[in-house]
């Protein structure tokens, strides 16, 4: 059977990468890989954007995940949340969206998240040209000669991921996905073991989006990510309009509410992307172009 990926569905917008502030462009994790029979110096990158989402998309998306007016302070609507998600073994379940309200969101993106893929794809101006084609179809060698596509990974994940952190809960630091660890698959029988960002390869990043309204500092859930041979790391705080970009396999987790934030969830949307390249892209520099260069960090300071 064929390995297809589905393009990303957008809408016409006025918004420019202009009007986004880079607030944070780093790297981390270095360490040297295998790569088409020789080795490259591999870091995990993330890169932060405020003003990325609008007050209205952002809004949008947070009624369409809950309820609009729904009272925050009692916690997820459990119509469209449940307790069943977990960073790793023997951690207690946290909120999560429901398989149905992924399904749905996936199946029919609303207008606000067509604008999310819109600003999307202007950050990365190469895809616009293929946003009309149905599909990429990688069976057919055309399907990746052509220029990058951002589009779905449909590789035994979900298409997004729903955060409702409260107060109380416990999180694991993990990677989102890992092509070099990934098991016998399609997937793996299409590109083959390499580790992300190699030539010619998709690179799979993660865009989260913060939905909140306001989050007061004192109220924590911050993003925590780590370079995991130093164990130093990051903390980005949750707020209205910003956005995260980072390469899935980039150590990260959320961190729980304070007791100050009561029982009302800190809010987050994931979506899982994949960026294909032209034949000989090192495409891992996608992330590195949206400002200057990154701040190293961890062994990644050493030349």
């Amino acid at each position: 059977m064929a390995l297809e990926f589905e393009l990303l569905r957008t809408r016409p917008t006025g918004w420019s990468p202009a009007d986004a502030r880079v607030v944070l462009n780093a790297r981390m994790d270095a360490r040297i890989v295998p790569d088409s029979g020789c080795a490259r110096l591999h870091y995990a990158h993330l890169v932060v954007l405020d003003d990325f989402v609008g007050d209205i998309e952002r809004g949008a998306l947070l009624d369409l995940l809950t309820a609009p007016g729904w009272d925050h302070g009692q916690g997820p609507p459990p119509s469209k949340w449940e307790r069943a998600t977990a960073d790793g073994a023997g951690l207690p379940a946290t909120w999560g969206l429901t398989d149905e309200a992924l399904a749905a969101l996936a199946a029919d993106p609303p207008p606000a998240m067509l604008e999310v893929h819109a600003r999307l794809a202007a950050l990365f101006p190469d895809a616009e040209e293929r946003e009309a084609a149905p599909a990429v179809s990688l069976s057919d060698p055309e399907g990746m000669t052509d220029r990058k596509v951002m589009a779905d990974a449909p590789v035994r994940c979900a298409a997004f991921v729903g955060n409702a952190a409260v107060a109380g809960d416990a999180f694991a630091y993990h990677v989102d996905a890992d092509p070099a660890a990934f098991p016998d698959s399609p997937w793996r029988a299409r590109f083959g073991d390499y580790a992300n960002g190699a030539r010619g390869r998709p690179l799979l990043v993660s865009l989260l989006v913060y939905l909140d309204a306001a989050w007061p500092r004192d109220w924590g859930a911050e993003t925590l990510f780590l370079d995991g041979r130093t164990d130093v790391g990051i903390a980005v705080r949750p707020k209205p309009g910003r956005a995260v970009l980072m390469d899935q396999d980039l150590l990260h987790r959320v961190s729980a509410p304070s007791p100050a934030a009561g029982s009302r969830p800190r809010y987050s949307l994931v979506r899982k992307l994949a960026l294909l390249p032209r034949a000989n892209l090192l495409h891992q520099t996608a992330l590195l172009r949206l400002s200057e260069l990154p701040i190293p960090l961890g062994y990644s300071w050493s030349p």
